[in-house]
């Protein structure tokens, strides 16, 4: 974090690379983001889990808006595994050209 508060260009085309590549990156230890920050960022995810289905319904993955997958309304996580038990995880994906709650 700190070569990017610095301009390094190297460290800026790997967090480009890990976004376009992967779709995500981590960073830890990570000083400009409080612990409060951090926080509140986990009470809004626990706000938007505890949607209710036929709220998360209208912003599924498949047929709505493309955001939010999960068993609780039928549309479980895509599987990367041809076989297997259908993943059971609940899935916000955030997209500030896509996502909007209006």
């Amino acid at each position: 974090v700190e070569k990017l508060k610095r301009g390094s260009d190297a460290e800026a085309s790997a967090l480009g690379a890990a976004l376009g590549d992967y779709g995500y990156f981590y960073a830890a230890n990570v000083e400009g983001l409080s612990a409060e920050y951090i926080r509140s960022l986990y009470a809004y995810s626990g706000r938007c889990h505890a949607l209710p289905a036929a709220v998360k319904h209208k912003y599924r993955q498949r047929g709505g808006t493309g955001v939010y997958s999960g068993p609780d309304i039928g549309q479980p996580e895509l599987q990367y595994e041809a076989e297997g038990a259908a993943a059971r995880v609940c899935g916000w994906d955030y997209s500030r050209a896509r996502f909007s709650l209006g």
